[in-house]
């Protein structure tokens, strides 16, 4: 779709939403979509990713609560489980909204979520709208805010200052067409801060709703970054690899960031830590690493200096 056509006949954003293995949560996500003011006007996209339980059957009864929307609901399926990167491809392929969110099937929204997100795109003509959001652990509740660095949003994405998540930004549409920007198969853990790196790369403006508009539920132990096995540890990687081969020159510093902190959330998200996790970007020099936390830069010098059986104790303590 280009940005010269007209979209009074589309819909005003496109929800992308994959389901699998995520039948206690769904609903809920489904009903607050179609609670929100402007719902009537806009697309769900739901992609069973071959889902083994029954999801969607819960998606069904759903749908039959709310028969006026049926309309605005596009419904697809995978004949293999593919991953969430390949659901949300699939999604987008089917997207016809001038704007984009991605909502997580075990999240939910407020109702004011798609008119303020697109309200605030429509009157500054944004590239991306980011809003607050309740994020929820088994522990307790928290507001985070998404106060965006205007001017710089890609340099603060990979120094941390900003979140890479997706759930809480709407994109326009144009910016996945034009740039080609979709989901790499395969990769389904962290895939949000390499399409946002794509999408902050492109974007001429991003404008922020300071309103809790997106809530983030943590709790769910089936969602994929719950913990760290061995196969998630070499996709994180692969994502690093996608951001150096993506971004020019000019960003070495940042990328050399954005590795430390994956590695510190290599090392401190799983049990069985392989001799290569710690030494994994040992090169890069602590003097181009503007990690701000006393304890990050301690375990990049404990690395350097190979002390690994004192790092394995001290992650073992913490956890």
């Amino acid at each position: 779709m280009s940005e010269t056509q007209s979209y009074a006949s589309y819909p005003k954003v496109s929800i992308l939403i994959p389901v699998y293995n995520i039948e206690k949560y769904v609903a809920r996500c489904l009903r607050s979509l179609f609670a929100n003011t402007i719902i009537s006007d806009c697309e769900v996209i739901v992609v069973d990713d071959c889902s083994p339980d029954c999801s969607m059957k819960v998606v069904a009864d759903v749908l039959n609560e709310f028969p006026a929307f049926s309309k605005n609901v596009i419904l697809r399926s995978h004949d293999y489980n593919r991953g969430l990167a390949a659901a949300r491809n699939t999604a987008l392929l089917q997207a016809h909204g001038k704007y984009i969110v991605c909502v997580d099937s075990d999240d939910w929204v407020e109702p004011d979520y798609l008119e303020k997100l697109y309200a605030a795109a429509e009157k500054d003509n944004a590239d991306v709208v980011m809003c607050d959001l309740i994020k929820k652990t088994k522990e307790k509740s928290e507001m985070i805010s998404e106060i965006p660095f205007y001017g710089d949003c890609l340099s603060n994405l990979l120094l941390g200052n900003l979140h890479g998540w997706l759930h809480e930004k709407l994109i326009k549409h144009s910016l996945f067409m034009e740039h080609k920007i979709s989901w790499i198969e395969g990769l389904n853990i962290c895939e949000d801060l390499l399409i946002m790196t794509k999408v902050f790369f492109y974007a001429k403006k991003v404008v922020h709703v300071p309103k809790p508009l997106y809530h983030y539920d943590c709790t769910n132990q089936k969602s994929l970054t719950f913990s760290l096995n061995r196969n998630k540890v070499e996709q994180l990687k692969k994502v690093i690899l996608e951001i150096e081969k993506f971004l020019p020159l000019e960003y070495s510093d940042y990328i050399n960031v954005q590795k430390s902190r994956t590695k510190i959330w290599i090392l401190k998200g799983q049990k069985n830590h392989q001799k290569e996790d710690f030494m994994l970007y040992n090169s890069d020099s602590l003097s181009k690493c503007k990690l701000n936390l006393v304890s990050s830069r301690l375990f990049f010098l404990l690395c350097e200096k190979h002390f690994f059986f004192l790092l394995k104790f001290i992650l073992i303590f913490k956890r």
